[in-house]
C-alpha cells in the first residue's frame, strides 16, 4: 500500500508526500530537521519543530495511482495559491 499524506502546521497544510511505509518515512522526516537543506525542514529548524505528524489523506494499492494523486494534492494547493513547501513536481508516473 502507498500512502499520501500531508503535514499540518497551524491547522496549515505545509507539505504533501507519498510514502511506502508511513512508520519509516515519520522517521526518516524527523531525522532530516536536523540537517537537510530542504525547504520544510529550514522551515522546521526556524520554528523549533522537532517532529512531524503525517496525516494520511489515501491510501492507494499500487505507486502510480499514489503519484497521481500526491501530484493532484500538490497543484490543487499550488494554483489555489496556498504556500505548500513543496516543489511544484515533475509530471511523470515513475
Amino acid at each position: 500500500m502507498y500512502t499520501v499524506y500531508e503535514i499540518r502546521y497551524k491547522d496549515e497544510r505545509i507539505y504533501v508526500g507519498r510514502t511506502k511505509n508511513i512508520v519509516n518515512r515519520t522517521k526518516s522526516h524527523k531525522y532530516s530537521i536536523k540537517s537537510k537543506p530542504s525547504m520544510l525542514y529550514q522551515f522546521a529548524r526556524e520554528n523549533n519543530i522537532m517532529s512531524f505528524d503525517l496525516i494520511t489523506i489515501r491510501t492507494f494499492k499500487n505507486k502510480t495511482e499514489s503519484k497521481r494523486w500526491e501530484m493532484y494534492e500538490i497543484l490543487t494547493d499550488h494554483f489555489n495559491k496556498k504556500q505548500l513547501l513543496n516543489k511544484v513536481p515533475n509530471i511523470s508516473d515513475r
